[in-house]
């Protein structure tokens, strides 16, 4: 194996072997921390962060950023709440806080994709904006739930297994299936690559900008739900700081985006029409 192919190697696996090394010394320190129920409980918190983080590597593929993920969660997570208070339909509600993470990603994708405004300031706008909504629709009072098919997303398990893990998992493979094998998935990769030469190229960049915020809209949706259903309550401050909190993965992704950006962008370039691509 050469310098490069050595470099190439750690550049995609580093961090798995610096995971597997943990892992291992934890192992040999605390037996007990890997324990069956210890492991669970570790993987259902993590599975929050992985849920919306899936939506935000659409993004980052996409060389943008979105802040507003997490006052997008937390309105989803409240009007979700709120929609249950009201006709305490756990359908309803599920529908209702997916609606709004989706509403909320088409006004960030539409401003940037049309309006050619950095996404940066326009997803910083609507973090703002979607503070004081949820501070209006809540008085800054919790919203309790209190429906049991509506708190299973949070704290039921199925076959032993928690069910945001399960959630998590459902949405990884999808994510990988979009990403590997349809055309959106192709475009995404196209459009943080080298957005001109995708446009030339014919692709809808503007289309598929919106659909990519969309997208990362509807999961952090879904993230607000899991969480407002594993709390049992549609809590105001729940998404605060958590753009923060993703922050470092926005770099470490951005990084390995940035790495890979050489490789794709020699793929890209050969000559290849775009309705050859692999259909969604």
């Amino acid at each position: 194996m050469n310098r490069t192919s050595t470099a190439r190697f750690f550049r995609l696996y580093g961090m798995i072997l610096v995971l597997i090394v943990l892992v291992a010394a934890l192992r040999i320190l605390q037996p007990r921390a890997l324990g069956m129920a210890n492991v669970l409980n570790l993987a259902r918190q993590i599975s929050i962060t992985a849920l919306v983080s899936a939506g935000q590597t659409l993004v980052i593929l996409a060389a943008q950023i979105d802040l507003s993920v997490g006052s997008v969660l937390g309105l989803a997570g409240v009007v979700a709440a709120g929609v249950l208070r009201d006709t305490d339909s756990a359908a309803m509600a599920v529908a209702a806080g997916l609606g709004v993470g989706a509403a909320c990603g088409f006004a960030n994708g539409i401003v940037v994709a049309k309006g050619k405004v950095a996404s940066f300031i326009v997803t910083l706008a609507t973090l703002g904006v979607a503070n004081g909504v949820i501070l209006l629709y809540t008085g800054a009072r919790p919203i309790a739930v209190q429906n049991d098919d509506f708190m299973y997303l949070g704290e039921g398990k199925w076959l032993g297994v928690p069910v945001p893990i399960i959630l998590a998992a459902i949405v990884y493979v999808a994510l990988w299936f979009i990403l590997s094998r349809t055309r959106f998935g192709r475009y995404n990769y196209a459009i943080g690559g080298n957005e001109l030469a995708t446009r030339l190229a014919g692709v809808p960049v503007d289309r598929y900008k919106i659909y990519i915020f969309m997208s990362a809209g509807a999961l952090a949706g879904l993230t607000g739900i899991v969480l407002t259903a594993r709390l049992g309550s549609g809590v105001p401050t729940l998404g605060i700081g958590f753009e923060l909190y993703l922050s470092p993965r926005w770099s470490w992704g951005a990084q390995a985006c940035l790495a890979a950006k050489a490789e794709f962008g020699a793929h890209w370039s050969e000559p290849r029409s775009p309705v050859s691509s692999p259909t969604a």
